[in-house]
């Protein structure tokens, strides 16, 4: 904990043929996926920097070639709330920590899990 780390390998995982197949369609449908880091949605900025968007997208499609995204760059911050414990923070207040994910305009859910 509180370590800034760089490109660390988290799991290894082989994929069968059926699941390359099902994640490929995923991928082609646009399906996001959504973390939560604290009790918190995590989102991303879209490109105007004054919205969000809620998770991040699975992959993409170029020249018909499916692509999974597998790399992400993640900025958290925290404060320490005892020795052993931390809360991830910010300058908003915890009251109104939800009002920007009210903002957000495509909220179209389905949920899924896929376990490898």
């Amino acid at each position: 904990m509180k370590a800034d780390t760089s490109c660390q390998l988290l799991c290894e995982a082989e994929v069968p043929a059926d699941g390359i197949n099902f994640i490929s369609n995923r991928i082609r449908e646009n399906y996001r996926m959504n973390w939560l880091i604290d009790g918190l949605a995590a989102a991303q900025k879209t490109e105007n920097n004054l919205d969000l968007s809620l998770g991040f997208p699975l992959g993409y499609v170029e020249n018909d070639k499916v692509h999974l995204n597998n790399h992400y760059d993640i900025e958290l911050h925290y404060h320490t709330v005892n020795e052993k414990y931390y809360r991830v923070s910010s300058d908003i207040t915890w009251a109104t920590r939800w009002d920007n994910y009210l903002a957000i305009k495509d909220s179209n859910i389905h949920w899924l899990r896929y376990y490898i």
